[in-house]
């Protein structure tokens, strides 16, 4: 007999379709951007896949469509990283 775990969101995710996004990752020493993808985002939270762990609690701002007449950046905090390999990590955001 399947076991299904039941979702614990109250808000629908939305399929990013592997949107490439520009993330500016705040440490102690400093800011730096790379780029992402996204993976799914919600009201509350983003799924990103970057190429590198990242510490929970590390804040992060989102760029979505950057240089675009629709950019919009949000602001999120690591809640959940996970690595499959060296280079391919999922990084679980709370939106902030």
């Amino acid at each position: 007999m399947e076991t299904y775990q039941q979702e614990r969101r109250s808000s629908q995710r939305v399929d990013m379709e592997d949107e490439s996004v520009i993330i500016a990752i705040h440490t102690n020493a400093g800011i730096y951007s790379n780029s992402a993808i996204c993976l799914d985002l919600s009201r509350r939270g983003a799924l990103l896949e970057y190429n590198q762990a990242l510490a929970l609690g590390t804040l992060i701002e989102v760029t979505f469509n950057q240089g675009n007449d629709n950019e919009n950046t949000v602001k999120g905090q690591v809640c959940r990283c996970t690595c499959a390999n060296e280079t391919r990590c999922h990084i679980a955001l709370q939106l902030i």
